[in-house]
């Protein structure tokens, strides 16, 4: 089983070994209870992953996978039966026990059916290639994964094939690549050319292109560039995962300087976290301090994860990625508030002292494998979200 897992899980797992030594709608209060058990479940597993199993690892990947579809279904303001749960605080220094997988994985599927219900319905032919949409699709072929739920693949593949296997229609603009991971997934699991095809000759065109615009927020730059940081989840993955498929490098170095370009421009190195766009550097929160989205962050520390989960363990490249990854998490870390959420500015506590159902929970947990990351990689004060 261990070795079914993604490089990504297994390089959480790694770090965690080591270490021994826009804007989403308002979700549902019934998705808080999987979160939780979710937490806790990784809070358990942090202390014993040092000796962990082939067995817990595959639950903390089950509980990845669920989570993920958990949270792509209250972007879309979907709500979810709440499920039975003890998620009590720890009491007297003991962690709750670790819930069964197969509790894990009936939230999720209840989750994922309600999910492929209604989705989708009144939105158009092309809902399927939005950013929100084809976030939950990578997550829910995540899911199928793992529960080996046939069903899954093809209700994603029917709207695939519905779509033409097409790209969005903004050649450029990073949210309309993401849909290409969905593809790419599919591709691994059927092997059928024409899954790739359309999305492969995109990227050969974007290839002969220079990208040499600079990032200031203006003049539709976001059509061209990757001029927010949002954008690091949308479009490097999928051409890493492109590179991976079919032996091209050139879509993996294309993303590779792009990536870096925008990190250069975005990321406050002092800090340790992302500016949401350049609109952002001179702003402050209402306690001074400047302004990064928390959401911003969690949809960065994603990109990073699924970039380093297409990368060969060789590529000379991967260390850069790997330092910026935990250096991120170490600071996020840091700014989790003592109820266990992060603000959505994180570097003012204090505003909202009365967060809106939005700002309760994780806001970091909605890029898929955030908050797993955060919570395993970086200290043992990481507390339940």
């Amino acid at each position: 089983m261990i070795a079914r897992l993604p490089a990504a899980a297994e390089a959480v797992a790694s770090a965690a070994e080591e270490l021994s030594d826009r804007m989403g709608g308002t979700p549902s209060e019934s998705v808080s209870q999987p979160e939780m058990v979710f937490a806790a479940t990784v809070q358990k597993a942090r202390l014993q992953m040092a000796t962990a199993t082939g067995e817990l690892r595959r639950r903390l990947l089950c509980c990845i996978a669920a989570l993920t579809v958990c949270v792509a279904a209250t972007w879309l303001g979907i709500s979810v039966p709440s499920a039975r749960a003890d998620t009590s605080p720890p009491s007297g220094g003991q962690l709750p026990a670790l819930p069964a997988p197969e509790s894990i994985v009936e939230i999720g599927t209840r989750v994922a059916d309600w999910q492929l219900a209604q989705s989708l319905q009144g939105k158009g032919d092309q809902a399927f290639r939005t950013w929100i949409t084809s976030t939950f699709y990578t997550g829910l072929l995540k899911f199928a994964d793992v529960t080996s739920c046939e069903k899954y693949f093809d209700a994603t593949r029917r709207e695939a094939e519905s779509n033409g296997w097409q790209l969005g229609d903004r050649p450029r603009h990073g949210d309309d690549h993401l849909v290409g991971y969905v593809y790419g997934l599919l591709f691994r699991r059927y092997g059928e050319p024409q899954m790739i095809a359309p999305m492969q000759a995109r990227f050969d065109e974007l290839a002969k292109l220079l990208y040499n615009e600079p990032l200031e927020w203006q003049n539709d730059i976001a059509d061209r560039e990757w001029a927010w940081c949002d954008a690091l989840f949308m479009a490097p993955p999928t051409m890493w995962q492109l590179s991976a498929i079919t032996g091209d490098p050139k879509y993996a170095d294309q993303a590779d300087h792009l990536w870096w370009k925008t990190t250069d421009y975005l990321f406050a190195s002092g800090e340790r976290l992302f500016f949401r766009d350049g609109r952002y550097f001179n702003k402050r929160e209402p306690n001074g301090s400047k302004v990064f989205w928390s959401r911003g962050n969690g949809w960065v520390v994603g990109g990073l994860v699924r970039v380093l989960e297409n990368m060969p363990q060789d590529d000379p490249r991967r260390e850069r990625y790997l330092r910026l990854y935990r250096g991120m998490v170490r600071r996020l870390v840091s700014l989790q508030q003592d109820s266990g959420y992060w603000r959505a500015g994180l570097l003012d506590a204090r505003r909202g002292n009365n967060p809106s159902p939005a700002e309760q929970r994780c806001t970091l947990t909605r890029s898929p494998g955030a908050s797993i990351t955060v919570c395993l990689v970086a200290t043992s004060t990481c507390r339940p979200c």
